[in-house]
């Protein structure tokens, strides 16, 4: 079986124009040599919390919040993000602060300052607002201070295991969170909101104010779905936060949740594994059927999965791992998806596709579909219309309700895996002639964004990507077997 990958995700554009954009995409990535993060060189660790060599002596000049300063050295001034730690947010003008945000940062403030001002800095990587990622150590009397693990350890700022892997010393910073947790120091004290939960509130309140205003400025009904306005995203500024192992086959599909906190994988070893992506990956439970399983999603809420195997279509209850309920298909479901209602799914196994009303487990229609081996589908956000690909190399769109054929449009979806951003701004894919790297491309402008030379170089089996486009996870299988599914995050 060709695996070929689409991510659930909101509204697809013309299902033809995004093919021919990755053919473009493509097209233009030949010959053409990117910067790339490798998994490798993100390896590298220090033991203990020792201040790595060399590092750089800078002069603090001002302390934003519980961790970002700015340093200068001769006549050079950089803005410094703390690697591997994320502090309560303080107010920036009309942006309010949370608590502990001015505590966290005057403790820094204190650090710095019985250190005379002076600070060692280990930088990492830059992140996408052009801010250095860095360790921080100051010296007082030989006496060294990895300001990281001070912070964390009095609990004025967490360990930000999303984005910690290139940090040395994040196992101190680890840690110290233990400390702070036991002691119920500063954030541990109360049930308070996380940076990053907090920060995309902000973000999510304020993309809305701006869709509704302009909504009332063009006499659009403010009930309709928001257009997301977040600013661009730098992929020459992404990294590999963790490597996850525990199928004992090839991971077919992979499905990131719409709340973008959970990571369902499956496997040809007949389970289903949930990750928790808030915390970097870590294995919460494990669904086993008795046959392989080819493909699982989502549905619309993000409380049921829906997998496919080689002989039934499964709804579970994410939350327990029980099966709501089975349908037998006897002939096998490679690929799925559902439409917006959660009413209606689609399946397909060799050249035809199936279409089952939810409501009641039944099978509503059959269509012999393609020529070849269909490899694609998708249910538009209309709930009417269905679209499939095919290695016949055509993509069809079909009426939902009746099975009538619509439209045939000509394609190059053979041998390619592909997954889309949910507001279709970014496509990632691959295809069997690389099985090293995954490139990222921009939809709209048709150019490369990025590139990410895996950390496992055997062939890439399956792909996904974030609503918020920040995380992309990549399966792959070795040709000894290694099966992993990586994490690569934007700084």
């Amino acid at each position: 079986m060709k695996v070929s990958y689409i991510t659930k995700a909101l509204p697809l554009i013309a299902l033809a124009i995004v093919v021919w954009q990755w053919s473009y995409i493509k097209s233009i990535a030949i010959g053409q040599k990117q910067s790339t993060l490798s998994g490798e060189q993100l390896a590298v660790e220090a033991p203990n919390n020792q201040m790595p060599a060399p590092t750089e002596i800078w002069r603090v000049t001002s302390v934003s919040d519980g961790d970002t300063i700015t340093v200068v050295r001769g006549e050079t001034e950089e803005k410094i993000r703390f690697c591997g730690i994320d502090a309560p947010e303080v107010s920036h003008g009309a942006s309010p602060g949370q608590p502990l945000g001015t505590e966290s940062k005057d403790n820094l403030q204190e650090l710095i300052d019985e250190a005379n001002s002076e600070v060692h800095i280990s930088i990492v990587d830059t992140d996408r607002y052009g801010r250095k990622v860095a360790e921080v150590f100051t010296v007082l009397e030989n006496q060294e201070k990895f300001l990281q693990e001070e912070q964390v350890k009095s609990g004025l700022a967490y360990h930000y295991t999303k984005y910690s892997n290139n940090c040395p010393n994040r196992h101190a910073i680890a840690k110290a969170e233990e400390i702070a947790q036991s002691s119920r120091s500063g954030v541990w004290s109360d049930k308070y909101e996380k940076p990053w939960d907090f920060r995309k509130v902000q973000r999510q309140q304020d993309t809305t104010a701006s869709s509704n205003d302009s909504k009332v400025d063009s006499g659009v009904s403010s009930s309709q779905t928001p257009v997301s306005q977040d600013k661009a995203i730098s992929y020459q500024n992404i990294s590999l936060a963790n490597t996850l192992q525990g199928h004992s086959s090839s991971v077919s599909s992979l499905a990131i949740s719409p709340d973008e906190k959970t990571l369902v994988s499956n496997s040809l070893d007949g389970t289903i594994k949930i990750w928790d992506l808030s915390n970097n990956g870590t294995l919460k439970s494990t669904f086993t059927d008795s046959s392989s399983i080819n493909s699982v999603i989502f549905s619309p809420d993000g409380q049921t999965l829906i997998s496919g195997s080689e002989s039934t279509i499964k709804i579970w209850d994410l939350s327990s791992g029980t099966v709501k309920s089975i349908v037998t298909e006897k002939s096998g479901a490679n690929f799925l998806d559902i439409s917006p209602d959660g009413q209606s799914l689609v399946s397909s196994q060799g050249k035809t596709i199936k279409i089952w009303d939810l409501s009641n487990g039944t099978l509503r229609n059959t269509i012999t579909a393609h020529s070849s081996n269909v490899n694609f589908l998708d249910i538009k956000v209309d709930g009417k219309t269905l679209t499939s690909g095919s290695d016949d190399q055509t993509l069809k769109e079909w009426d939902l309700s009746s099975g009538s054929l619509k439209k045939v449009t000509p394609d190059n979806l053979k041998d390619v895996i592909l997954a889309f951003s949910a507001d279709r701004k970014v496509v990632v894919g691959t295809d069997a002639s690389e099985y090293n790297t995954v490139t990222i491309g921009n939809i709209n402008s048709k150019a490369i964004e990025g590139k990410i030379n895996k950390a496992n170089p055997g062939k890439t089996t399956a792909l996904g990507i974030s609503s918020d486009r920040q995380t992309i996870v990549i399966g792959s299988t070795s040709g000894n077997g290694n099966t992993t599914i990586e994490i690569w995050r934007v700084l």
